[in-house]
Order: structure tokens, then sequence, then C-alpha cells
């Protein structure tokens, strides 16, 4: 859970059952789109634009599997459901989901968000090329109270990073590329993760990296219920994030929650459905991602967010909130309002709405 070619139309729009004044010049951005397969055989489509054959281009996205595509300003789709080919004008910066309906049929449909999305008049009639993968430059770092010798803890690290990068890298095109490694003295005293974290920011510069990772073995007291932080940051743009070695206790477990942590620093918030299996659930320790069979995937609301993220530091300089183009702010306030109105009880959407202007709503403490 994430959540022939015979006509042209626009698919239905729905609430997934799991969700329910300075003149500026600005690079040209690509609009994005989900595509979310929650079937369990992989779907093949051609995207292009509306009317020609122009950017035409071959996509696969396997089951369970949710992924971004950059598009332009009219996109459509050409894909096979249940023996027909269908083809359809889509809207840029929308989630589509591919599931199994009533009696077994297979349906295309699209996540219907709290408002209307901003028309996409700043976004080229075809999309511009993606030039590889986003490198997100990372620092890693383990802190004095881990017993291994740094060999071994580098090692790994590296490959933890390297398989959180894997599975961004397929879902939104961003590769973690590690360019330093070195130990930090952390606070004996701290009393949780997030003292921890403002502690580490303190003391450790994330140059030459964009963001510095550090891997605690300081042991926590755990919460009045029973339960502790595995992973802190401060959302996105964050400069410093922060896991522990010891909790959740295997690696698939760890290297899921270095995804969820990177994920907020791209702009996720938690998943619209907190029992669901997307990266982006609000609690871990559940033991799914250590199962033989388990596969990280995002929910399709949180990938969209991303997708407008990165496609914003693909274009340039962009290290505070207000550095986002007026559009794509627009655009991110619309999914973290639906985010909300799924999942009220999570803190994390009205941070982010708080940090976007929105009226009402108050920033939290980091996650």
């Amino acid at each position: 859970r994430l959540e022939s070619l015979t006509y042209v139309g626009a698919p239905p729009m729905r609430l997934l059952a799991l969700v329910a004044a300075v003149a500026v010049v600005r690079p040209a951005f690509a609009a994005v789109i989900v595509l979310a397969n929650q079937t369990d055989e992989e779907v093949a489509f051609t995207l292009g634009v509306a009317g020609t054959t122009a950017g035409a281009g071959i996509g696969v996205v396997a089951p369970n599997e949710a992924r971004v595509f950059p598009v332009g300003r009219q996109p459509e789709i050409a894909l096979t459901l249940d023996g027909k080919a269908v083809r359809y004008q889509l809207a840029p910066y929308t989630a589509y989901v591919v599931a199994k309906g009533a009696g077994g049929a297979t349906t295309f449909a699209g996540v219907e968000t709290a408002a209307a999305m901003p028309p996409a008049d700043d976004v080229p009639a075809a999309p511009p090329k993606w030039e590889g993968k986003y490198k997100l430059p990372i620092k890693i770092l383990a802190d004095d109270a881990d017993p291994r010798t740094r060999e071994k803890w580098e090692k790994g690290v590296r490959e933890r990073v390297a398989a959180a990068s894997a599975v961004l890298e397929r879902a939104c095109g961003v590769a973690l590329d590690v360019v330093a490694a070195d130990e930090w003295a952390s606070k004996a005293d701290a009393g949780a993760l997030a003292d921890l974290l403002a502690d580490f920011e303190g003391k450790v510069p994330p140059a030459p990296g964009r963001v510095a990772l550090g891997v605690t073995s300081r042991k926590l007291p755990r919460r009045p219920d029973g339960t502790g932080n595995a992973g802190c940051t401060r959302g996105p743009l964050s400069t410093h994030v922060l896991v522990r070695e010891a909790a959740p206790p295997s690696e698939p477990e760890r290297v899921e929650v270095l995804i969820h942590e990177i994920g907020h620093v791209l702009g996720a918030a938690h998943a619209p459905d907190p029992n669901g299996l997307s990266v982006m659930r609000g609690r871990f320790g559940d033991g799914w991602a250590a199962g033989a069979k388990f596969k990280v995937r995002f929910d399709p609301l949180n990938l969209l967010a991303m997708g407008v993220w990165v496609e914003q530091l693909r274009g340039g300089k962009l290290t505070r909130w207000s550095d986002l183009s007026p559009p794509a702010a627009a655009r991110l306030k619309v999914i973290y309002q639906t985010l909300r109105k799924a999942n009220p009880d999570d803190p994390l959407a009205d941070s982010y709405l708080a940090n976007l202007g929105d009226p009402g709503v108050t920033a939290k403490p980091p996650d």
C-alpha cells in the first residue's frame, strides 16, 4: 500500500482510499507528475506532449512503486490497462495512481488535492531534459560514542548511504554523493535526539557537503510511551540529519530511516496514511523493512512535493524557503494542505505551511 489508443481524455480525479515584487529571471523548470503503481504488475507507458510525438519517452513503474517524471505544460500518457490501449491528457503537478478497482479492473486516476493547483503557465510546452541525476553532497560522521573503528563505521555508513541513494535515484532522480567523512564529540548528557541534533548543528559544519549526516551511538532515554526517535532533521533544506546506529535493530530498517530523513530534507512531510507502508510514515520499529520481500516506497503526495523541491534545486541556488519560485511555493502549499487534511494529527504539514506563509499555522519542533 502507498498508497487502445482509442480516445483522449482526462483521467478521473478521486481521493484515494489510503489517504483519504521584483522581476527575477529564473530558469525554465520542467513540471513534474508522479505515477504510482499499486498493482502487482509492471506498468509501462509512453509520456509526451499532448497532440504530438514531441518529447515522447518510454517509462516503467514496477509493482508497488511510485516515481517522479518530468513533463511539460500539456503532458499526455499512453499505456495499456487490462489489455486495452488508452491515452490520457494529464495535468502537471498531479499524482496519478494505477490500482485495482471494483471487480478487479485496473484503474488510472489522479489524487484529489485540497485545492486546485495553480496553472502551469511558467512551464514550457515541452519539458527541459533532466541532465542526469541531481547530486546531493553528503558529509558523513560518527560520534565518539561509536565503539567501532573508523574504517568499520565509515564502510557501514557509506554502504547505507549507497542503498538509500539507489531508492532515491529511481524515485525522484536524487543521488546521495558522499564527499567527506569525519567524527565528532556528541553531547554526553543529551536527553533526547532533538538535543543531540541541536548540539550536532552547533559543532559540525556541513561543508564540503550540503548536508551533514551524523550517526550517533549515544544512549538516549525512551519516551513515556516507551518509544524513541530513530532519526531527526528540521525539514526541507536542512543542513543536518541525525540518525541512531542502534535503533531500529536491523540494517534494512536503518536504511529506511535514512531515506525517511532525507525525504524530509527534500520536502516530504509524513504520509497521509500513518498505518501504511510509505517510507514517510511517522513511526518505525514495525519490522516491515526487515522482511525479505519488503520494498521501500513513497506515497504519491509526498513524492510529488519532493518532485517540486528537486526541480527547484536543479534550477540553481536554493538555501531558504524564500528562494522558491512563487509558482513552486503555491503548488507546495496545495500539497501540504492536502497532507494536513488527510492526516490532521501530524504536525509537519503545519510546520511547512507556516514556512510558506500560510496564516493560522505555526512551526513545530524538528521531526
